[in-house]
């Protein structure tokens, strides 16, 4: 993006606002977010990091998609258990180390493993219970998945038939 002179700016702009935002949130004393699932003060530079994903080349489509799934799986485990991690534990892992604990595979998880889901709409209107119940959830994401990468492949064919014809 920064070899390509039309966004150029674009490409300065994004990076600008990167760097000046971690910059900035690095010296808050709590730049992990708190007691939230995830650094959740990144949050507003999420964009910022999309603008450079239009310029991923083709090749690493399928690191894309690897990403993407080990994402998706790490927020089903998230949205599937209860992420409101106990006070008793949040003054437990304070006194922890950098990287000693994970909300997420330390919490989320085990209640999880242990059977223990919050309440979705698999088991709220369907009646399923422990597993069964992220079946709704599950063929949502592989639906959305599947139009996307279907309206994706249409319009990268209808770009190159334009370009063939000018």
């Amino acid at each position: 993006m920064f070899h390509d002179r039309r966004y150029r700016s674009e490409a300065i702009l994004a990076m600008w606002v990167i760097v000046s935002y971690l910059v900035i949130m690095s010296g808050y004393y709590m730049w992990w977010g708190g007691w939230s699932l995830g650094p959740r003060h990144i949050i507003p530079i999420l964009p910022f990091f999309c603008v450079f994903l239009t310029y991923v080349p083709k090749r690493f489509t399928w690191l894309f998609v690897i990403l993407s799934l080990f994402s998706i799986g790490q927020m089903i485990v998230a949205a599937a258990s209860s992420i409101l991690v106990p006070d008793t534990l949040m003054f437990e892992i304070e006194t922890l180390g950098f990287f000693e604990y994970s909300n997420l595979y330390d919490f989320c998880l085990k209640r999880l493993l242990l059977g223990a889901f919050t309440e979705n709409l698999g088991n709220q209107y369907l009646g399923l219970r422990s597993w069964s119940s992220l079946i709704p959830l599950l063929i949502v994401i592989a639906s959305f998945t599947f139009f996307f990468f279907r309206n994706n492949n249409r319009t990268a064919y209808r770009f190159n038939s334009r370009s063939a014809n000018h």
